[in-house]
């Protein structure tokens, strides 16, 4: 079976929740409300619109005294506008606490996401200790128990204990080594679901 870590830091585990795709899509919701409400409120400014340019003109005459003549002529402008948002029904004002309110709406729906998967890693990092714990019990019993076996194979095989007998002992290896095995499966699955939570597999 693959190597698990014996334990895992919760505080380590918790800063790496950042990464988590649902939190990450929640927090970008929210940043785009913000933007939204910004948007919003920025039009209850005066703003300032300006422009400019020029115009060319060209034209040829004829002089009398000295034939044809090129006349060119160039005019620059320059102008600007100040526009106030004097009154518009409350509409404006209405969008603004609309967009408050869903900016606000969207923040505690991110902080109950962080909290709940916050809560559900904990729960997670919990079941992994208990079981990496009854995993590493179940070796160690697995391995006492083959240990016992070899000993009275020997003894079985020397005509002092019945191959009878012997069968328990062979039962109680396949025991400790079946609970071994759920206990490192239990643990390989609570694993699984740390690196999902944390957003680290399918990176």
């Amino acid at each position: 079976l693959p190597i698990l870590p014996p334990s895992l830091d919760k505080a380590e585990w918790q800063s790496k929740l950042k990464n988590n795709p649902n939190l990450k899509l929640a927090i970008l919701n929210e940043a785009l409300k913000a933007n939204e409400l910004k948007s919003t409120q920025a039009a209850q400014y005066p703003s300032i619109t300006g422009n400019a340019g020029f115009n060319y003109q060209r034209s040829n005459f004829d002089v009398e005294t000295r034939g044809k003549g090129v006349g060119t002529s160039v005019d620059y402008y320059v102008g600007f506008a100040l526009n106030f948002n004097i009154f518009n029904g409350f509409k404006l004002k209405t969008q603004t606490e609309i967009a408050k309110i869903e900016t606000e709406i969207q923040g505690l729906k991110t902080e109950q996401l962080e909290q709940k998967i916050s809560l559900e890693l904990d729960q997670y990092l919990e079941n992994y200790d208990q079981y990496h714990q009854q995993f590493e019990m179940s070796n160690k019993l697995s391995k006492i128990a083959e240990s016992t076996l070899n000993y009275w194979s020997e003894k079985q095989k020397a005509g002092l204990i019945t191959s009878l007998e012997l069968r328990n002992y062979q039962k109680n290896v396949l025991l400790y080594q079946n609970q071994s095995n759920q206990s490192w499966y239990k643990c390989f699955q609570q694993w699984i679901e740390i690196q999902s939570i944390c957003g680290i597999i399918g990176e």
